[in-house]
């Protein structure tokens, strides 16, 4: 029995081997179950129901053992899904060298694809814990996030794992009535551009955790997104898109989201009630250019205004910097070495719009 059992495990390994190469961490791979709960409610052998071990057992019975875990040292309240702290995911990605730091500035001093969340009073961007309605919030097909809601890194992203690109729809957005599958972006590690994925992590299948070459995984240089081909877009939420991406933000900030969008919400009658999200290219406009220092969603493995579309990633940092709204302003005169970019306000304006000025595109 036991060289069945010893046989079938590695078996079910070899299989899994295909998946774990292509997964994203927290998915198949490298997390034990303990890295982030325990069993008995905390670390410190707090019963489940949180209230702490203060009796030795003793007395009842002249022949009773005595509780061998009395008294629990730091007793306290147990905690939600028995996790070891009340913000886990903080205890390594924050301020952690080896895992990518999400929260304000960089510990590690790459230029982060998604920037860092905010937890002053200063910056722009989401900020964990806030019960603040989400801009632009559109609750008619999907009220994923209704007033008086708490962001959590889990409203964003699954924290068992997940195929999506940075494990990109939790659990509570898959299963909230009028989900889509179309705002669960896809991700492909390869050496190249993958148009057929959402966004390309490039030489991403070289990434090993605790090496400390979070850069060329998590660094914005590592991060391609594509834009599908021209009548192939996602309808959803009242919004089209080129890229899956968009429509994932567009289940919080659904009015923010349009491309061509199927409803006018502002009632004035203009082509755009919102800045079009990748589905109208750069180069559809006489004037337009677009500047290297922000990320388009490209059609192909090289950037051209021509076929390319600015997306709701092109102007902000997914979790946010210091700038307001978590933009993005790009230096026009050579590559930014902030996350917040080297330029001014009017200067991500202008690295797709020549009106008023030009930007020199590099």
């Amino acid at each position: 029995m036991r060289r069945f059992t010893v046989a079938l495990t590695v078996l079910l390994a070899a299989v899994a081997l295909p998946l774990m190469a292509q997964s994203n961490y927290h998915y198949n791979e490298n997390m034990n179950c303990s890295d982030c709960h325990s069993m008995h409610a905390s670390a410190h052998n707090n019963l489940t129901d949180g209230s702490a071990i203060t009796t030795p057992n003793a007395g009842a019975s002249p022949n009773r053992a005595i509780n061998p875990y009395y008294p629990a040292p730091n007793p306290g309240p147990g905690r939600s899904s028995l996790l070891k702290a009340d913000d886990v995911c903080s205890t390594c990605h924050k301020d952690q060298t080896f895992a990518p730091d999400v929260y304000d500035d960089n510990v590690n001093g790459y230029i982060r694809s998604a920037g860092g969340l905010r937890e002053g009073a200063t910056g722009g961007g989401h900020k964990i814990g806030t019960t603040i309605a989400a801009p632009g919030y559109k609750s008619d097909v999907i009220n994923y996030f209704p007033p008086g809601s708490t962001l959590e890194c889990v409203s964003c992203h699954s924290a068992h794992g997940g195929t999506g690109f940075r494990n990109l729809v939790s659990h509570g957005l898959s299963v909230a009535t009028g989900y889509n599958a179309v705002m669960k972006p896809t991700v492909a590690k390869a050496a190249a551009f993958d148009s057929t994925k959402d966004a390309t992590i490039l030489n991403g299948n070289t990434y090993v955790f605790g090496s400390g070459n979070l850069q060329s995984y998590y660094g914005r240089q590592a991060i391609v997104y594509s834009r599908t081909a021209d009548g192939a877009e996602y309808n959803y939420n009242g919004g089209k898109s080129s890229n899956r991406i968009d429509q994932f933000c567009g289940a919080c900030h659904g009015n923010f989201h349009g491309g061509d969008a199927t409803a006018d919400v502002v009632g004035n009658g203009t082509d755009f009630v919102r800045h079009p999200t990748s589905v109208v290219k750069v180069g559809a406009f006489s004037s337009a250019t677009a500047a290297a220092n922000l990320k388009l969603y490209q059609a192909s493995g090289t950037p051209n205004a021509a076929t390319d579309s600015p997306g709701c990633l092109t102007c902000h940092k997914a979790h946010g910097n210091n700038n307001p709204f978590a933009l993005i302003y790009p230096s026009p005169t050579g590559a930014d070495t902030t996350e917040e970019g080297n330029g001014a306000y009017k200067t991500l304006c202008k690295s797709c719009h020549g009106m008023g000025g030009s930007i020199t595109p590099f």
